[in-house]
């Protein structure tokens, strides 16, 4: 293959990573401009306050990315101007982004050594969504991860504790979907999304069982064992587990998005045990060695710095590597002509 044709399978490689990277951020930016109209007109002084900050979110992203734009090469979201708001998507996407790329090395560590499965533990839909439908969930994930994943507590020899249960960690991460046309009202589901590491495959009819028991009324627990697959690894149920917090929709009523940001105040969203505890920090410590890196990891190609802009309506992304290269060039270019001789014009 010559230059020319491989100059040129990267630089469409290049647009189509722009075009895609711009659609899906410009999506969730309009999504986020939903919710802060909603908190402009509610009635809560609080919301009113962060109205603008969510309006202002994410107008400008930077990135660092390799130059061929192929998946599965370096694409790093490097800063930008966040609200951090509990259902703010572009906020959700950016954590998203963090605990992927933490819990990935995590998980990567445990697969030879043990069953890594894809869990979703359901309570009923409600009418309402309320504070303390939530702290019911949690109190029935305790309940669940204490009695029935970890097993009673023990001390070894060394006094090292170790528990007897079938699982050895994991963390799980809540949702909240809302679906207008559930009969009888009914159009909350909160629920949560979990990966567990664990000594043997969970049997379903005792996970559903002890479910049930703990919540009163729901026993519907889902289990599915994550297949390494060669290409995207554990990718797959690691997305699944921290895609979103709060799944919103162009049709959803300014009012329901108010009260599920009210429901969700002091809520914990993410819950890890056991040996993924803490695997957030482990993760932040490791990256400041890692976050100076100027190079692709799949390909070794110079890494490039790019720039998301939001015009109104849309973002623009720009080359910022390009930019100041042409204008380092213009700069060499007029140095160069003013330092001629005047004898030689």
């Amino acid at each position: 293959m010559s230059s020319n044709d491989n100059t040129s399978i990267q630089k469409e490689s290049q647009e189509q990573f722009a075009f895609t990277w711009s659609e899906k951020w410009g999506k969730r930016k309009e999504m986020s401009l939903l919710v802060a109209n909603a908190y402009e007109n509610s009635s809560e002084l609080s919301l009113q306050r962060k109205a603008f900050k969510v309006k202002e979110c994410a107008k400008f992203l930077r990135f660092k990315a390799c130059p061929t734009g192929a998946d599965g090469h370096t694409r790093t979201l490097k800063k930008g101007n966040f609200c951090d708001d509990r259902i703010c998507p572009v906020c959700n996407k950016k954590r998203a982004i963090r605990l992927i790329s933490a819990l990935m090395p995590a998980l990567e560590s445990c697969r030879f050594s043990y069953k890594i499965i894809f869990v979703t533990l359901t309570l009923r839909n409600v009418a309402e969504i309320r504070h303390d439908v939530y702290e019911r969930l949690q109190k029935c994930w305790r309940g669940f991860q204490i009695n029935f994943l970890l097993g009673r507590k023990h001390k070894n020899k060394g006094n090292q504790y170790y528990y007897d249960g079938p699982c050895v960690g994991g963390v799980v991460t809540l949702e909240t979907t809302y679906n207008e046309e559930q009969e009888e009202g009914l159009v909350w589901h909160p629920h949560f999304h979990g990966i567990l590491i664990c000594k043997e495959y969970l049997n379903q009819e005792a996970a559903s069982n002890y479910w049930e028991k703990v919540t009163g009324d729901s026993f519907i627990v889902g289990l599915t064992e994550v297949k390494f697959d060669p290409q995207r690894g554990i990718l797959d149920s690691v997305l699944e587990t921290v895609k979103y917090l709060a799944k919103l929709s162009y049709k959803m009523p300014e009012n329901r998005i108010v009260e599920l940001a009210l429901a969700l105040r002091r809520v914990r969203c993410i819950n890890a045990f056991g040996v993924l505890k803490g695997f957030m920090q482990k993760w932040e410590e490791a990256r400041k060695e890692e976050e100076h890196s100027l190079v692709c990891k799949k390909c070794g190609r110079d890494l490039i710095e790019m720039a998301l802009k939001w015009y109104g309506s849309k973002y623009l992304l720009r080359n910022l590597s390009e930019e100041r290269r042409r204008f380092s060039q213009k700069a060499c270019c007029s140095k160069n002509i003013n330092e001629v001789p005047l004898n030689s014009r």
